[in-house]
This record gives structure tokens, C-alpha cells and sequence, in this order.
């Protein structure tokens, strides 16, 4: 088989790496705005800087708290770097624009992707090298064809939700044949 690799827009490409550093998560607490976070501080990590209750009813005192690396960001920003930099209809490849539509972490590290248009869930070790197929097109055939008419690149239609949980089993949900399906590795 012959690999071909569709190489995305640079610009495109460079327009969602620096979303990744637009602050997009809020902590608030009682109302009261904490901290905004970027996708960059949560793969990093950062301290965050507040106030909070003294003793003496007038004066608050400062306050630090680290904001611990959080693994699903890191994720989330391997899976982009795996899927947007290119797009394939093979294996180890994402296809259309929008894909991988959800992740997971399994507990060794490794992530699941899910895929819409061409609904597959994949495996993916945590650096990024493809490891392994859970369930190709033939296991979703309703989902599938719930994009035949607007093509798989323009699909908005369809797409699979993923789980796993603490002994490696990946779940997977089915929006339009609205079944949730249990994988074990055998």
C-alpha cells in the first residue's frame, strides 16, 4: 500500500497552535474570578496567585497555588499535532478537517482517538506513533452513513465518543445508533 500524505495549509495549521495559547479555561470561586488558563499553562503547568481570608477582617492575605501539569491537555495537544499534521485515509492518518473528534488516556499513557465521516477508533502511544486499530468503519456502518451525503470532509454529522476506564477497556458511544460499545484487548 502506498502512503500518501496531504500536508494541511501552514496557516491553518499555525492559526490552531496559537489558539492553543488563547486563554480558554476560567477558575472562579464564589462568583469571583481566580485565574484564566491557556492550553500552554495547563500542558505546562503554573502558579496561580489569589487572596485569601486572614484573621484580620480588613487585610487578605496573598496566596499561591500551583496548577499541577494536567495530562488531558497534553493529550489533547499531541492528538493535534498527530492529526492536523496531515491528512490521510490510511490508517495512521485522520481524515477530513476536524478529526480526531474525541480522546481518551489509557491508564499506561496511551491515548483512543474517535473519528467522524469515517468512524474509527484508534490507538495512539503517548508520543504520538500510531499503535494500533480498536474498531474500523465496518463496526459503525449507521454512523458512517450519516455523512455519505455531505462527504467525509465536510461531515457534521455522526462522529464517536470515547471512555476508558481503570483496566484499560475502552468505551465507545454511538450517537446515532445511540449504543455504547465495550472493547477489551484480547
Amino acid at each position: 500500500m502506498e502512503i500518501t500524505i496531504k500536508k494541511l495549509s501552514p496557516a491553518i495549521f499555525v492559526i490552531i497552535l496559537i489558539c492553543f495559547f488563547l486563554p480558554f479555561v476560567s477558575a472562579s470561586c464564589g462568583g469571583q474570578k481566580l485565574a484564566t488558563l491557556s492550553g500552554v499553562q495547563l500542558v505546562t503547568g503554573t502558579t496561580v496567585e489569589g487572596a485569601r481570608p486572614s484573621e484580620d477582617i480588613f487585610r487578605a492575605e496573598k496566596a499561591t497555588q500551583k496548577v499541577d501539569t494536567e495530562p488531558l491537555a497534553i493529550a489533547a495537544l499531541i492528538t493535534t499535532l498527530v492529526g492536523l499534521g496531515y491528512l490521510s485515509m490510511d490508517i495512521d492518518g485522520f481524515c477530513g478537517c476536524c478529526n480526531p473528534v474525541n480522546f481518551a488516556m489509557l491508564p499506561d499513557g496511551r491515548f483512543v482517538t474517535c473519528e467522524k465521516g469515517l468512524p474509527r477508533v484508534k490507538i495512539y502511544d503517548a508520543d504520538g506513533t500510531f499503535s494500533g486499530v480498536v474498531a474500523g468503519p465496518e463496526a459503525f456502518r449507521e454512523n458512517e452513513s450519516a455523512c455519505s451525503l455531505e462527504g467525509l470532509s465536510n461531515c457534521q454529522k455522526g462522529g464517536l465518543d470515547v471512555a476508558v476506564d481503570s483496566q484499560g477497556r475502552v468505551l465507545v458511544m454511538d450517537p446515532i445508533e445511540r449504543s455504547v460499545r465495550i472493547f477489551t484487548r484480547i
